[in-house]
């Protein structure tokens, strides 16, 4: 399910009505655990709000993709918070990715083949997953919500901003 989508309004109400009761009982039971899998787009709001564990494919594309060998996949970009086609990359990062983890800097965009950059953009994605966990972590530990629903506004997923209460 991709909540980003402008028809979606009803379905993106219910999700942020999930969150919200699986919020409450969790201040009722600490010990529930709630997972949500393959959660795509929505798999940053789900950790700030209600999830302790959240998952996402290698790829960020969490539906049946055609990609096979020999065809360049999409960059996840970090402040997008979304998927920027190869033909994109390659025109706007000729320079060089804008992200500061070891195997993107190593990325030559205009002499990698397709193999290395599926790769390697996938080693980027799941990095990428990474800092933002310890974003929400961090932000959740030091009382900060606002700042996961900065970093939301902020990206081409914004409309999921309602899905972070503000408190």
């Amino acid at each position: 399910m991709d909540l980003t989508g402008s028809g979606r309004i009803s379905q993106l109400k219910a999700y942020g009505d999930l969150m919200q009761e699986l919020s409450l009982l969790k201040e009722k039971d600490k010990n529930k655990v709630f997972i949500t899998l393959d959660n795509w787009h929505q798999v940053f709001p789900s950790a700030v709000v209600a999830f302790d564990v959240v998952s996402t494919s290698m790829t960020g594309y969490d539906y049946d993709a055609d990609y096979g060998h020999g065809e360049y996949g999409s960059w996840y970009d970090p402040e997008l918070m979304n998927q920027v086609p190869w033909k994109d990359v390659k025109k706007h990062f000729g320079n060089g990715l804008p992200c500061s983890h070891e195997v993107c800097r190593s990325i030559d965009v205009r002499t990698i083949d397709a193999d290395e950059w599926n790769v390697k953009r996938r080693i980027h994605y799941v990095q990428t997953m990474n800092d933002f966990m310890v974003m929400i972590k961090d932000a959740i530990r030091d009382r900060k919500i606002e700042l996961a629903i900065d970093k939301l506004i902020n990206s081409d997923i914004s409309r999921l901003k309602k899905l972070i209460p503000r408190i």
